[in-house]
This record gives C-alpha cells, sequence and structure tokens, in this order.
C-alpha cells in the first residue's frame, strides 16, 4: 500500500509538472511569437481550432479513458483500439483535407487551403501514439510523459520562433503545431515497448466502446 501511495505521489508531481511546464512554455513561446508576427497570423490558425478541437475528440473517442479503466488489460484490447484509432485518425485527416476549399470559401481565407491541408496530418499522428500514451498513464509512468511533453513543445516552439523570425507568418504556427504532435507521438513509440499487432477484435471493440461512447458525445 505504502508503494503505490508513493507511486500515486509521485504521479501527481509529474502531472502537475507537466501541466506547469507546459503552460510555461506556450506562454513564453506565445509572447514572442507575438512580437514577430502579425494579429492575422494568429487568426489564420485560430479559425482552424474548431475543427481541430472537434477531431482530437473523435480520434480519442474516449479508448483512452476505456484503456487506462480496464482491469486486466491485454495486448488484444490495446492491438484493437490501435486500429481503430487508426482509422478514425485516418478518416477525419481526409475530411479535413478535403473540406479544405469549403472552409476557405466560409471565412473567405484562400490561404486557408494550403493550412487545412497540413493540419489535417494532425488527427493521423495522434491516432499513431494514443494507445502507448494511455499505457503510461494506466502504469502510472507520469514522469516519462511529461519528459516527452515538454520536450516536445521545447522543440516545437524553438522551432517556432526560428520560422517566425525567418519572415514565414503564420505558417510557424502551423508547423508549430504539427511538430508537437509528430515529436510526442514519436517520443511515445521510441519509449514504449509495446507494439501493435495484425490483430482485431468486434467483440472487444463493442466492449471498450460501450463506456468510450458515453465519453465521446460529452466531449463532443
Amino acid at each position: 500500500m505504502s508503494s503505490l501511495r508513493a507511486k500515486a505521489i509521485n504521479s501527481g508531481f509529474w502531472s502537475f509538472f507537466e501541466t506547469f511546464a507546459n503552460k510555461g512554455l506556450q506562454f513564453v513561446v506565445s509572447i514572442i511569437l507575438a512580437r514577430l508576427l502579425m494579429p492575422a497570423d494568429f487568426g489564420i490558425v485560430g479559425v482552424l481550432a474548431i475543427f481541430i478541437g472537434i477531431a482530437g475528440v473523435l480520434v480519442d473517442s474516449g479508448f483512452k479513458t476505456s484503456i487506462i479503466r480496464t482491469k486486466n488489460l491485454t495486448d488484444a484490447d490495446c492491438s484493437t483500439i490501435f486500429w481503430v484509432n487508426m482509422g478514425v485518425g485516418i478518416t477525419v485527416g481526409s475530411i479535413i483535407f478535403l473540406s479544405a476549399n469549403g472552409i476557405a470559401n466560409l471565412f473567405d481565407k484562400p490561404e486557408l487551403v494550403s493550412v487545412t491541408r497540413v493540419f489535417a496530418l494532425i488527427p493521423v499522428l495522434n491516432g499513431l501514439g494514443l494507445v502507448q500514451a494511455a499505457v503510461l498513464f494506466k502504469n502510472l509512468e507520469f514522469k516519462r510523459n511529461a519528459k516527452i511533453a515538454v520536450f516536445s513543445n521545447i522543440i516545437a516552439g524553438g522551432v517556432a520562433i526560428f520560422l517566425a523570425y525567418q519572415g514565414f507568418s503564420y505558417w510557424a504556427l502551423v508547423w508549430k503545431s504539427v511538430l508537437v504532435a509528430l515529436l510526442y507521438n514519436l517520443f511515445l513509440w521510441l519509449s514504449s515497448k509495446w507494439r501493435p499487432r495484425m490483430f482485431f477484435s468486434v467483440e472487444i471493440f463493442k466492449k471498450h466502446f460501450r463506456f468510450s461512447s458515453r465519453l465521446l458525445l460529452t466531449g463532443i
């Protein structure tokens, strides 16, 4: 019991550290970018927030929480959910990509076409690492997750500042968002021993979806 309590306290510390460090990094990077970019540059990326937000909820679909709460989690569970997340991520990313012209016309911003198509990568990237992230949380490995998240934000923030200084305007913000997703999920894969198998079970999917569907509706 004492060992579990110590692990829980340690996990709580690293969870707080991750939140505090990431918010601090975002604050500093945002101030620097605000000095280098125009308000219109932030507006270009800002109008896509609703689409990317909904995409994130759909890719997760509550399966991350379902993995964390599942007792006796098996490799079959993880592999099934991985392929579901990948399928949803690719589908959502494709929809965003194909909707680029419509979104640009809706906001009367022609430059949104190329920006939206690059942003379409984010749901696909997030689908790749959702199971690995869930397993980390399930095992209370918050320290590892915190290091991955903070390191990803440091690199992405540095690249964004460099691009903004070089005159890439709103593309600095676009690539910052994409790089965070790419690096975070890449580092999750490199630090995790788990790898998906070519396995899918409809029964396992139904078991998890009965719980995750409620979180999906709440999230939307």
